[in-house]
């Protein structure tokens, strides 16, 4: 099992990742996509949608300072 040692403050770190609510009870991870987001429309219209080209997503995985709380985020 690997170790991390904070940069902040020596500390432990733990490994983890990025949850984004779903709807109910459907938590799912966050993701990254290279490049700027593309507002979506339907019929016409604008909303808070994107539009995103699956090909270029990653999932965000990071560790944690048991200690400070620092975060390093990674898009694998």
């Amino acid at each position: 099992m690997e170790q991390f040692t904070c940069v902040k403050c020596n500390g432990p770190m733990v490994k983890g990742f990025v949850a984004d609510h779903g709807n109910k009870s459907a938590i799912f991870k966050t993701l990254w996509f290279d490049g700027d987001a593309e507002q979506a429309s339907i019929w016409g219209i604008q909303g808070d949608n994107i539009s995103v080209d699956r090909s270029k997503q990653r999932v965000i995985r990071g560790i944690r300072c048991k200690q400070c709380g620092y975060l390093e985020l990674y898009a694998v």
